[in-house]
């Protein structure tokens, strides 16, 4: 793939990060009812990954900790087999121009 190509998908993969981000903010205050119901909970959450190294944190029902985990458990696992598959194209590349 040409540099400038992958720029792009990039560039859009990380723009389309940002506006899922504020519609994600703005969509729950649009939906909300003028009169909220005696029941109300608040929960929130968000996960940071750096690295292969998942940063969770998050208020709100216990009882959505665990899907949390296994969900960053699930994205650490993803990420570490795209960087085995990247280092192999990576390394194939490298020997082949030599």
């Amino acid at each position: 793939m040409d540099m400038n190509r992958l720029f792009i998908i990039g560039t859009t993969l990380i723009i389309i990060g940002f506006i899922v981000i504020i519609i994600g903010s703005i969509l729950p205050v649009i939906t909300m009812s003028s009169k909220p119901s005696e029941k109300t909970e608040v929960g929130v959450g968000g996960c940071i990954v750096i690295m292969f190294i998942p940063i969770c944190f998050g208020y709100g029902k216990p009882e959505i900790m665990t899907p949390l985990i296994i969900l960053s458990l699930a994205l650490v696992i993803i990420l570490v087999v795209i960087y085995i598959i990247m280092t192999r194209i990576i390394i194939t590349l490298s020997v082949e121009r030599k």
